[in-house]
This record gives structure tokens, sequence and C-alpha cells, in this order.
């Protein structure tokens, strides 16, 4: 699937994995997301990050690091107060908040997500045109 990053190794010895990463406009019902893409117009209001979470635990710390270019343009993170074996999460990166501008700069972006500071894999690339 375009948008898919290849299956990444647990990465921590309890078993927890963000797996299946993938970028997308939209997130369905399941919060899976909806036709995943690299690539995006600058006029899109937001992207989301999803990934396939197994063995979190409650108090795991999971996050995002999004970049521009090779700069921060933003961060966040979520500690679930309950387990998530085997459903998607993601993280969202509203238009407004990618730059001071009030919207996505075209160039070359990517996306890591991170289990307790750890990242997961290598960080996602993707284009804003």
């Amino acid at each position: 699937d375009a948008g898919v990053a290849p299956t990444q190794p647990p990465n921590n010895p309890d078993g927890a994995a963000l797996t299946q990463i993938t970028l997308s406009t939209a997130v369905g019902a399941n919060d899976c997301p909806v036709n995943p893409a690299t690539s995006f117009s600058s006029a899109v209001v937001g992207i989301y990050v999803s990934a396939l979470a197994q063995n979190i635990q409650p108090g795991t710390t999971l996050s995002s690091r999004w970049r521009r270019e090779g700069e921060e343009v933003a961060f966040y993170d979520w500690t679930p107060d309950f387990a998530i074996n085997g459903a998607c999460i993601w993280f969202y990166l509203p238009a407004e908040e990618a730059s001071a501008a009030g919207g996505f700069a075209s160039g070359a972006w990517n996306v890591e997500l991170a289990l307790n500071g750890a990242a997961v894999g290598t960080p996602i690339s993707f284009t804003i045109t």
C-alpha cells in the first residue's frame, strides 16, 4: 500500500509496538487511516499519522514529532490510561499548527513516532506540494 511503512519489530522487551505507520487526511470510525498517502496538497486542513498499536500498557507515552526540511514543526504526546492491543491510534497535525503562516508549506516533511521516548523505526517521509 502507498504510504504504509514496513512493519517494525518491537523495540522494547514488553512487546509494545507501533506497526503499519500510515499517513492520511482522514481516519475512520475505527481510528484507522482512510486513503493512505505520502503526498499532500498545501491546501489540506490537516494530516493524520496512524499506527496499529500492539501491547501498549496504561501509562505508556506515545508521541509524534513532525518535521519540515529537518526543522521541528510540532510535537504531540499522549499517555493512555487503558491498554491498547490491536487497535489503531493516531496523531493529527492541523494546518494552522503546521507553520507560523497557518498552513502546510511545500517541501519534504517527516513524522516520527515514539514509545516512551524511544523512536519507532525510521521517520515516515511525505511531501507537501
